[in-house]
């Protein structure tokens, strides 16, 4: 992971242009994956990366980041076609990714969803337009794997 500190404006926004989400560490060790934003820190002195994660409803939201992992940029963490030792448990809750084609042009995106147990996860049917590429499986502090 790399650290937070210390970053500039532009590069959180560079950060937050090029990359659709972020797994970012928070003190205290808890993991989520989170869309980042800029803020000043307590004092306003320093640029601060602020996270809201995918997951509603999250004790994270806004909290600053401490270190982030691009996690769409190694495709190679992600879980493909189910096997016996990487298929969700049904009713888990996952980070997928997601692709979206429409009038002519792609666009990814890393959403949370629930493992349904039979056809996929819940509110992402696969079609021409919509397919899961990958998911990751959440651990209880949020890290994925």
């Amino acid at each position: 992971m790399k650290s937070a500190k210390g970053l500039t404006i532009n590069e959180i926004v560079h950060l937050s242009v090029v990359y659709p989400a972020l797994l970012c560490r928070f003190i205290g060790g808890e993991y989520e994956v989170c869309h980042i934003n800029y803020d000043c820190d307590k004092e306003g002195k320093n640029v601060v990366m602020k996270a809201y994660p995918v997951r509603h409803f999250s004790k994270n939201s806004g909290r600053v980041a401490e270190a982030y992992e691009p996690i769409t940029e190694s495709l190679d963490k992600w879980h493909g076609p189910f096997t016996d030792d990487t298929e969700p448990k049904k009713g888990e809750r996952c980070y997928i990714f997601v692709e979206r084609k429409r009038s002519g042009y792609t666009r990814y995106t890393v959403e949370s969803a629930v493992y349904d147990g039979k056809t996929g996860f819940y509110g992402f049917k696969e079609s021409a337009e919509l397919s899961v590429l990958g998911f990751l499986h959440i651990r209880d502090n949020g890290n994925v794997y």
